[in-house]
Order: structure tokens, then sequence, then C-alpha cells
């Protein structure tokens, strides 16, 4: 089936008979006028005339790429390749997850921790598209911010954010669970938004995420969860500067356990919960620490 005509009107009918099964339509609205902006750049006080705004064959064939895909339940950020985070504006691609209104939570905390734009040492661990490091450094000119991932592409992808927005980001390449994926060094801050879901959650998952992300970046055994939180631990122990913090994201289900490991390490401990009441946070420090 193709659009009846070349106006935006038409491409609009067009993702409204392909999305038919959607059942959301305030949500089918918003990815359309996304789509629009996205693809076409039309602004948003058109969209009020679509059908004035007339496209070319290719655009159309863009347009009806695009709805297919969606149709086939693959998220629209990785249709559009763009995900909005902290007011920036991220490339994302099935390498990297689409960064969540919880991680930019996260974020927010450390910023309103730390006001000031004092030098510090900062490291990002598991940085997916480098959202946490690059939002981080445009906010705080002065931190100094290393970011690792185990995946070479998702550090490609990091570094193309990292360059739009002119951040200097040191990247690392290394698996968060060896001794050889960790950079040298100390740091005032250490920032984490590692794997945590577990296996078992699957089944309640939408099927555009377990179709089209990244699964290395979402799941962890059901029988060892907190593997990534208990090498966070041994890292925080070893490498945190004196007065330094740790912040995590962190899955709900785990939170009194993850907030355990760190209280063995000497850590005094706080839990945070999102905007949707769910304790999904963990804040760590220690004054005391010896090198």
């Amino acid at each position: 089936m193709l659009p009846h005509g070349n106006t935006l009107k038409d491409l609009f009918t067009y993702a409204d008979t392909r999305w038919q099964e959607m059942p959301d339509e305030s949500e089918k609205e918003t990815m359309k006028q996304i789509l629009a902006e996205d693809l076409f750049g039309t602004e948003m006080m058109h969209l009020r005339q679509p059908e004035r705004i007339r496209f070319t064959e290719s655009q159309m064939l863009t347009w009806m790429k695009a709805v297919k895909k969606i149709a086939a339940e693959e998220p629209i950020q990785y249709v559009t390749g763009k995900a909005t985070f902290y007011g920036l504006v991220f490339e994302v691609n099935p390498s990297v997850l689409i960064p969540r209104p919880e991680t930019e939570e996260l974020v927010d905390m450390v910023l309103k921790q730390y006001p000031g734009d004092n030098h510090l040492n900062v490291i990002d661990f598991c940085t997916g598209s480098g959202c946490i490091p690059v939002t981080l450094k445009n906010n705080r000119k002065n931190w100094n911010i290393t970011a690792t991932d185990v995946s070479l592409e998702a550090l490609f992808t990091a570094k193309i954010n990292a360059t739009k927005y002119e951040t200097e980001i040191h990247f690392f390449e290394g698996d968060l669970l060896t001794e050889q994926g960790i950079p040298e060094g100390h740091w005032d801050l250490m920032i984490s938004n590692p794997p945590y879901v577990a296996q078992s959650e699957e089944l309640g998952m939408s099927p555009n995420v377990l179709k089209h992300e990244p699964h290395l970046a979402l799941f962890v055994p059901d029988d060892d969860a907190l593997k990534f939180y208990r090498r966070l631990a041994e890292i925080a122990s070893e490498r945190l500067l004196p007065n330094g913090k740790l912040f995590a994201e962190l899955n709900p289900m785990f939170a009194k356990e993850c907030a355990e490991l760190f209280q063995i390490k000497g850590f005094d401990i706080k839990l945070h919960t999102d905007l949707s009441g769910k304790i999904r946070f963990l804040e760590t420090s220690k004054s005391n620490l010896e090198f």
C-alpha cells in the first residue's frame, strides 16, 4: 500500500493505516510528529496544516520505511537515530541502549550534589551511548572524565556524541568484570548504569526492547544478578579518593542486597527513589579510604 498523495497529511494517513494495532492514539500522534521533524526538519507550527506540505518521492520512501520499522516494533529512537537526554540530542543505534528518564534522574542527582565546577576526576563505567559523561562534561567543564565500555561499537557511538558537543572524554575499552578492563588512576566520583535486568524478567518486557536493544547492556543471570555491583564495590574500595562517592542506577528488586555489598566494604549508603517511587539509585561514600 502506498500513500494516496505526497502531502504530510497523506503520509500521516499512511502511518495511521500501518499502525492500526497500536492502541494508544496519543502515542501515535506524538510519533508522527517526531518522525516528521527528525526525518524532514518540519517545524511543529506547520503540522497544523499538513495538507500544505508536499514531499519528493525520495522523502516519501524514507517515511514509508520508517513507518514500517515502527510497525515491526523497532523503537522510534533507532529509526530516527536520535534520542533526547537531559536537553541534548544523542546519536543512538542498536549497539547502545536508548537513554532512559531514570538515567536522567541519576545525572541530575550527581550535578546537584556537585554544583560547583571544581576540578574532579570522574569515571563512568558501562557508558553505552556516552549520555552520562557527555552530559556531565557539558555541564561541568573542569571535570576530567573517563568513560569505559566492553563494546567497541558502543564506544564508537559514544565518541560521536562526545565530538558533537565538543566534550573531551577519555574513552577506554574494557570489561568492568576483569582487572584489565579498569583504567589506571583514582577518582573523586564513580558513576555507573550497568546491566541489571535479571534474565527471568524478560517475560514482562516489551517486544521492542527485547527485539532491538542490546542484551549485553541489559541482562544479568538470575544466579548472579549483582555481579557488576560486586565489582563496582571492589573498585570503589581501591580507587576512590578520600571523600569520594559512587552513584549507580540499580534494579529495585535487588536494592537491599546491593546496598549490603557496599556496607560490607565499609561504605555509607543512601538509596534514592525515582520519580515513580521505586528504589532506583545507590549513593555511597567513604571518607577514610587508604591506598
